[in-house]
């Protein structure tokens, strides 16, 4: 006589505490979740993850808020919500939706607006972001990183677009300008702060090892297009400043005014 099975049982429920633990064990880039700076906002994510399953999407974009808040990018934000799912084991399937999805996206977009005016924020031609959005996440990234014990330039990197169209006519300068753009968006779509400073656009992105390879793809990329025959492209890696306190003129140099 055969001996009927039994149920596999599910893994217990972990505790906060220990949610905690195993959730930093798998972040990358490596954060302290005990740290002041995220500490409350991590503890409280894990508890209506596993207590309070109707709250779980504002939790998350009070997490994605404050983080975003704190200098990370959306695609560092939407792989640490992705890494408590996997850690929090069966009660991780409440992190996987769409309503999640969107709350992570609308947490970190309202910490980088903040403050800014509207006109302020998006470039009128190519609709990336403008010089002083790209300064103001330098800022978060240094404010970020100096309270985490980090050098921001281990952690994120300036991927610099240019394209030499001087003494073209203006109408062909303005649809490179577009062209190029929607390229470069199409790129680094993640999360990534991709601006257009007036002079070549320029993406902060994170130091991930294919970032060396997607720079390359989107230069190879750009080679194609036919608006550009004849035309210098160049893409590049460029460090940070180091000291927040030159930001501005880094922008200034980097936009050539």
């Amino acid at each position: 006589m055969t001996r009927a099975s039994s149920p596999r049982s599910q893994p217990p429920m972990p505790s906060v505490p220990e949610l905690l633990t195993r959730w930093g064990q798998q972040l990358f880039p490596r954060v302290s979740l005990q740290h002041p700076a995220v500490s409350e906002t991590a503890r409280e994510l894990a508890r209506v993850l596993l207590e309070d399953p109707d709250e779980v999407a504002g939790a998350v974009e009070r997490f994605a808020r404050r983080m975003g808040t704190h200098g990370w990018s959306l695609a560092d934000v939407a792989d640490w919500v992705a890494r408590l799912a996997d850690a929090a084991g069966p009660a991780g399937e409440r992190l996987q939706t769409f309503e999640v999805g969107i709350a992570v996206g609308q947490g970190w977009s309202a910490s980088v607006l903040h403050g800014l005016a509207d006109d302020a924020i998006t470039d009128a031609l190519t609709g990336l972001c403008t010089l002083p959005v790209l300064g103001l996440r330098l800022r978060q990234v240094h404010d970020q990183c100096r309270a985490l014990g980090l050098d921001p330039r281990d952690v994120y990197a300036l991927v610099v677009v240019d394209v030499d169209v001087a003494g073209r006519p203006p109408l062909f300068r303005d649809a490179t300008r577009v062209v190029v753009a929607d390229r470069v968006a199409a790129s680094f779509c993640t999360g990534e702060t991709v601006c257009e400073t007036g002079g070549p656009i320029v993406v902060l992105a994170s130091r991930v090892p294919a970032l060396v390879d997607q720079v390359a793809e989107l230069e190879a990329s750009l080679r194609t297009l036919t608006v550009l025959d004849d035309t210098s492209v160049l893409v590049w890696l460029e460090e940070l400043p180091a000291d927040p306190g030159l930001i501005d003129q880094f922008l200034g140099d980097l936009a050539g005014r």
